[in-house]
């Protein structure tokens, strides 16, 4: 989704609605402007008193200051701060900073700090829809944001960090955009993903955050994790468990303190039909990837796996029905361990291994295949992968055209 720009327009006292592909989000915003702060001679003191104030469709803005209030919002205004550096709320210790109960509210260029502990957050949405929260610092709240029951939302822009808890929480809440934040040094998760359908997690930055980078559980299905950064978090990169149909695709997933990719079973129910591919996988203390017990048929396709501190990739007893192919497997401290039964390889390809020469010293190179011709024994368990590359998997060439179908080509 082509994400578009909010405009603000000071001088006409009007914020444009958004456009194209976003025209839903947003409000067409064509009443009056309401000024807090400031030296004119009508401006509000306080942003609680101009939301009071205003009527559905207005635009409260907000010039630099410091404003010690817990912000409720019930009515659909645009509320838009200075800047976010210089345009800060904080709540004082106290419940939530902003607490929005109505949608189609947008909020952005705000400094949101210091809510009361728990349960209390920066951002909470409650039961509502259709609202974007864009170029913020949310830090030193309970949680940063929190989504509860509240669905078509944006997030976008903002930098959510030293919150008490989680930077972001999806409870319940389905069909959001989280995209381009800074998700960092929050106590517990980056985001957490609890119950939640259709999401989608893009181009953010998910990084030194006190346990998982992205935490997804509990039937949350359906949700698409793409194009993240997500490192030298204390716990997993992604701990994925309980939930099905998830696409975790083109992410840089490195130098955590546990596992890159964990999939895995908590409490009831299976982890399966879940789609991981075409992600760098790195440097992570313990595993590349790990699949837990009750993880069935997953999808681990043309991911680059390397330098990890212990396993490539780490399948445990009962995790059947796994298709692992068209990965890199380089420099893992050991490449993979299988103690189920899964596929390694498609028919014709399977995976590039490192240390294959090592192994197998007098194995020859088949001509015109792109494969050696033994079959590379995965430790542990009685798994092989049939037709191990030659040479690393290249992606685009594949999803294209076959390796195969290339060389018969040529």
């Amino acid at each position: 989704m082509v994400l578009s720009i909010i405009g603000l327009f000071i001088g006409a006292g009007v914020i444009p609605s958004i456009s194209s592909n976003e025209s839903t989000f947003g409000m067409m915003s064509s009443g009056d402007t309401l000024y807090v702060g400031g030296t004119g001679p009508s401006n509000y003191t306080t942003i609680q008193s101009a939301i009071d104030a205003a009527s559905s469709g207005d635009t409260v803005f907000v010039y630099a200051g410091t404003y010690y209030e817990n912000v409720a919002i019930e009515k659909t205004i645009n509320l838009i701060g200075n800047d976010r550096s210089t345009t800060i709320i904080d709540g004082g210790g106290i419940g939530d900073v902003i607490d929005i109960s109505v949608g189609f509210v947008i909020i952005k260029e705000f400094s949101i700090l210091n809510s009361g502990r728990y349960p209390h957050r920066g951002i909470f949405l409650d039961n509502v829809q259709q609202c974007r929260i864009e170029n913020n610092t949310i830090t030193n709240n309970f949680e940063g944001i929190w989504l509860n029951y509240s669905s078509v939302n944006i997030l976008k822009g903002n930098t959510i960090s030293n919150n008490d808890d989680s930077g972001i929480w999806l409870f319940h809440s389905s069909d959001n955009i989280i995209e381009g934040n800074a998700i960092k040094y929050n106590l517990w998760d980056g985001v957490v993903i609890w119950g939640s359908l259709d999401n989608t997690i893009n181009g953010n930055t998910i990084s030194n955050n006190g346990q998982e980078g992205i935490d997804i559980a509990m039937s949350s299905n359906y949700n698409s994790i793409e194009g993240n950064t997500i490192s030298n978090n204390e716990d997993d990169g992604i701990w994925l468990y309980n939930s099905l149909y998830n696409k975790i695709e083109g992410n840089t997933i490195c130098n955590n303190e546990d596992d890159g990719i964990e999939l895995g079973f908590y409490l009831y129910d299976i982890t399966s039909n879940n789609n991981v591919e075409g992600n760098t996988i790195s440097d992570n203390k313990d595993d590349g990837i790990e699949l837990g017990d009750k993880s069935i048929n997953n999808d681990i396709i043309g991911n680059t796996i390397r330098n990890n501190h212990h396993n490539g990739i780490m399948i445990e007893t009962s995790c059947n029905n796994n298709k692992v192919y068209q990965n890199n497997f380089i420099n893992n401290e050991i490449n993979a361990i299988d103690e189920g039964r899964n596929e390694w390889d498609d028919g014709e390809l399977g995976n590039y291994w490192e240390d294959y020469e090592d192994k197998y010293p007098n194995a020859k190179k088949q001509r015109l295949t792109g494969i050696w011709n033994t079959a590379y024994d995965i430790p542990t368990g009685d798994n092989q992968d049939q037709y191990p590359l030659i040479n690393q998997f290249e992606k685009t060439k594949v999803l294209q055209t076959p390796l195969i179908e290339i060389l018969k080509i040529q």
